[in-house]
């Protein structure tokens, strides 16, 4: 029952059936087979040779299979195919051989090239039926993830789910991880791409089934990291046929709907609608207007569309005969298509003329003016062709279907030869000239020269070992007299290309958003190009200079970090210039806002009726008389009832009074301790680089050691004195770098400007990004754009950072068009979290620092006068509930950032007192244990500094001494 020979005739007689003698389509294939029904195995019907011949009767193509590492007359005995062989012509030519091995139930375990070249797989151990790891020949290995499979829940911590054997990630040889989330019906609904997380997912795909449609909105991230996405939403109807679409426009609340058609009986498209604005939801359908612009479809019988008729009334037709197509415009000019046996083009005619269907072309007889002719072989390789003036091209391929010669009227004669892997290795043109190609073991092209004179001479390399995310990418291209280098991104985008020539360097970088748009080049003479998408992901400006681009829209605000309360979440987010308000957006799933509450012209509010144990996912959009904004990034919360505080008896009240001399005053009863739960404001610590560290600098005008321009002036705490602050030694850009002695999470920073010689310094940062230093780079975590500087007035710059790291740096890509960037003074700062156990003391307090429970501001009298041989005491209750380093408890100082007072909890408790000529710091070490009340009590008694846990006295470490 196994088919030996099938023989296709192409055009045979339409009378007789038969065949037209010496038709050049016929192909006949001829197939033996090996089988073994020994012992019940009945393998059967395995090929062991294919053998193809055309019309002439001569082998054009001729294949051995191989069973059980057998010869392929052996009867198989599991019926593996382990060796495949592909005839090359005989004589001297070597058939190509590719090399098969399995495991015991028949797993593909290893391919081998026939240049002996390995890929190998790896399967799970307990199914033996998922590929975990796929490596190639230079051991880049691919791995994949499977829900149920190796030890993957179904539904795994981050949030991510799907059904038994489903990809949950796939990890490059890069390292880089694409993720994968499904619903219970195995749809994908998340993919997260390397440079994308879970919260803020590269694109999500959410169903929904009416009575009469079903809907699938698609929200693709518009950047890493921020909430705002482009969102489409598609309707099909039950036949599962696109019905529509609707996607933004550059007009915020006006949609682009397209895609509308109609179907006749049959299923065939008869009316296609032009795209149109509409106002309404982005998820609501939109009826058909019969009226609207529309093309209309006619066809045939048999489902050919005859006639298309555009919306402007003009249309063009098509006619069909046996073996050809006749095709008229809609200016009437008419083309003619031949087509043989297999539907392959084999003649074009073309004509002058026309109907007279359009005004513009009055009717006219056609006349033949131009005619193409094409000739295959019995493989479908294109042979010849042939134009209208008889100009033949001609193409000759060997056995395996490889194009070896060509022959054309302006090219002349040309050959080519190939490796046994179909790599072009040499080819010759019409001048004898040769150019020889050699590759790697992954058939990727290593060296182009022309083997005569060595005029032309590329070396191509890949996998550059000391560039990040280089596997499988070319990384340089070396030829006489330099080279370029290539550089990656996670994604594979290339970020910079580094061409050398005359021992110059010439860089070009680029940039690009979550969609894998351009948004910026770089050029050599650092001189760049921005790009500007609107609201439809449509590019809407281009400059030179990102300042220049129109001020047509409002900013999305900045949403940090919110607060969860009882029934209620307090939000607050940055300012955005133009906006008369905002409004905050918010529902019970990531990216669907159901919900609006219109904040006004503030910066902060309160969401109540909000059900606890529920969480909610808000974002904040920016509005004026005409505009709104696009979403804020996204954050969540989810509100809880408010828990009752246990506190511990107060025995004792310890005051900070610069007049008391004693240590203690112990409280008669008048006063005591009660346990509230309060919310305060948000609040950022003081210059963390007070607490030292060193700075770098990426250059430095005369020198990093100059007294007047080295790194660390930058954080001295001292205000445009001459030649005060880092300057860069003759260049527009550069960076600035701080290294703390712990690793710090920084949320804030300022910068003083120059300008204490040249007001309105044109040297001052323009474009710049802060940068924490990670394991294996810089993450970029704030990006800005200043032009506005004022001489002696500090910017203030905030962004959301959750992660702590020891080094920091403000990278600058250009200023204001001086021939050297730099700027004064700069301090870092960290966001102190809200703190929802806030404890509230009711009892004669005096002049003492009090959280009296009502206004939720500390108070303190005489605060300037703080100093080290002060007399009195600092007491606090805490009850932590994760310690983390340079949580701060309170932090007090004037304007000018000095008489701080401050106190910060980890395990450690740091007491930190700084004026402008020094600072005094202690710690007491293990005072604070996590779910646990603590009574911490700092007393000086205008000598010495000592300290109480519990009411024991404890040592302290003095970290600071410089204030005296």
């Amino acid at each position: 029952g196994n088919l030996t020979r099938a023989v296709q005739y192409g055009e045979v007689n339409l009378a007789t059936g038969s065949d037209i003698p010496a038709d050049p389509l016929l192909r006949a294939v001829a197939t033996a087979y090996v089988n073994n029904t020994s012992g019940g195995s009945w393998l059967i019907g395995l090929p062991r040779q294919t053998t193809v011949k055309d019309n002439a009767g001569n082998i054009v193509r001729q294949s051995w299979f191989y069973y059980d590492n057998q010869a392929n007359t052996a009867a198989p005995i599991k019926g593996f195919l382990t060796k495949k062989e592909d005839w090359a012509g005989g004589g001297t030519a070597v058939n190509p051989v590719t090399l098969y091995s399995y495991d015991a139930v028949g797993n593909l375990l290893t391919t081998t090239d026939p240049k002996g070249n390995i890929t190998s797989v790896v399967y799970d151990t307990t199914y033996k039926m998922f590929p975990l790891t796929t490596g190639n020949a230079l051991a880049h290995k691919v791995l994949n993830e499977y829900f149920g499979v190796n030890g993957v829940p179904l539904t795994t911590g981050d949030g991510l789910s799907g059904l038994w054997g489903q990809v949950r990630s796939t990890t490059d040889p890069n390292q880089q991880q694409g993720k994968r989330s499904y619903d219970i019906f195995g749809r994908v609904t998340t993919t997260i791409a390397p440079l994308d997380s879970v919260a803020y997912p590269t694109q999500t795909t959410e169903i929904q089934y009416n009575a009469d449609y079903t809907k699938v909105t698609t929200r693709q991230r518009v950047k890493s990291g921020q909430a705002q996405t482009i969102d489409t939403v598609s309707f099909y109807d039950g036949l599962g046929r696109l019905i529509q679409t609707k996607t933004p426009s550059e007009v915020l609340g006006r949609y682009v709907v397209g895609g509308q058609a109609e179907y006749d009986s049959r299923g065939l498209k008869t009316k296609q609608y032009l795209p149109y604005f509409s106002a309404n939801p982005v998820d609501t359908i939109e009826a058909i207007n019969s009226t609207g612009p529309r093309s209309t479809i006619e066809y045939d019988a048999m489902g050919r569309a005859v006639k298309t008729i555009n919306p402007d009334g003009t249309y063009a037709s098509a006619a069909y005969d046996d073996w050809m197509t006749t095709a008229t415009d809609e200016n009437g000019h008419k083309q003619a298509s031949y087509f043989d046996a297999w539907g392959r083009l084999v003649k074009k005619e073309e004509y002058t003329g026309a109907d007279g269907r359009s005004s513009f072309y009055p009717s006219m007889p056609y006349t033949l003016y131009a005619t193409t002719l094409y000739l295959y072989d019995s493989e479908g390789n294109l042979l010849q062709t042939k134009d209208a003036y008889n100009n033949i091209t001609t193409i000759t391929y060997d056995v395996l279907g490889r194009k070896i010669a060509m022959a054309d009227p302006d090219m002349g004669n040309w050959t080519y030869q190939y490796d046994l892997n179909g790599n072009l290795t040499k080819q010759i043109d019409a001048k004898g000239q040769t150019i020889t190609f050699t590759y790697d073991a992954l058939n990727r092209l290593t060296n182009k020269t022309d083997g005569v004179n060595g005029s032309v001479n590329v070396n191509y390399t890949y996998d550059n070992a000391s560039s990040t995310n280089s596997k499988g990418r070319l990384t340089q291209a070396a030829y006489a007299g330099g080279n370029t280098q290539f550089a990656y991104d996670e994604l594979g985008r290339e970020l910079q290309s580094i061409k050398a020539m005359n021992t110059t360097n010439y860089s070009v970088n680029r940039g690009y958003d979550a969609l894998n748009r351009l948004i910026n080049i770089q050029y050599p003479d650092q001189k760049g190009v921005f790009y500007k998408y609107n609201a439809a992901g449509q590019i809407e400006s281009v400059a030179n200079d990102q300042t220049l681009f129109p001020a047509a829209g409002l900013n999305p605000p900045e949403l940090g970090v919110i607060q969860s309360g009882n029934g209620k979440v307090l939000l607050s987010w940055v300012s955005v210039p133009g906006a008369a308000g905002y409004r905050v957006k918010y529902g019970t799933s990531s990216g669907n806002y159901m919900a609006n509450l219109d904040a006004g012209n503030t910066t902060s509010v309160i969401v109540s009726a909000l059900t606890n144990g529920t969480s909610y996912y808000f974002v904040v959009t920016a509005y004026n008389a005409s505009l709104e904004s696009a979403y804020s990034n996204e954050r969540s919360a989810t509100p809880a009832a408010l828990s009752s505080v246990s506190m511990p008896t107060a025995a004792a009240h310890y005051l900070f009074n610069d007049s008391a001399a004693n240590e203690t005053v112990t409280d008669s009863g008048s006063g005591a301790y009660n346990g509230i739960i309060k919310q305060i404001s948000s609040q950022y610590t003081s210059d963390l680089t007070d607490l030292g560290g060193s700075a770098t600098a990426s250059s430095c005008n005369w020198g990093c050691d100059n007294p007047g321009y080295a790194p660390a002036k930058v954080f001295d705490g001292t205000y445009y004195p001459d030649w005060d602050g880092w300057v860069a030694d003759s260049v527009p850009y550069g960076w600035l770098a701080f290294q703390f002695p712990s690793p710090q999470k920084i949320n804030r920073y300022l910068i003083w400007p120059r300008g204490h010689i040249y007001p309105n310094d044109d040297g001052n940062p323009r474009t710049w990004t802060f940068e924490g230093l990670n394991s294996s780079g810089w993450d970029v975590l704030d990006s800005r754009n200043v032009s506005d500087w004022s001489h002696g007035q500090a910017k203030t710059f905030d962004f959301v950072n959750d992660t702590a790291y020891s080094k920091y740096r403000i990278n600058i890509s250009a200023n204001g068009g001086h021939g050297e960037v730099g700027f004064n003074e700069m301090s870092m700062m960290g966001y102190v979290p809200f703190y929802t156990n806030m404890i509230s003391s009711a009892g004669k307090i005096n002049a003492a620092f009090n959280f009296d429970g009502n206004s939720q501001n500390v108070n303190v009298d005489a605060l300037a006068a703080l100093k080290s041989n002060a007399k009195g005491s600092i007491a606090i209750w805490v009850n932590p509930d994760s310690p983390s380093s340079n949580d701060v408890i309170f932090s007090l100082s004037d304007t000018n950032g000095y008489n701080r007072a401050e106190l910060r909890g980890a395990n450690n408790v740091e007491f930190i007192i700084t004026k402008a000529t020094g600072t005094l710091s202690v710690n007491i070490t293990n005072a604070l244990a996590a779910g646990q009340w603590s009574h911490v009590v700092i007393v000086q008694d205008g000598t010495a500094i000592k300290g109480y846990v519990n009411g024991v006295s404890v040592a302290l470490n003095v970290t600071d001494q410089s204030l005296g």
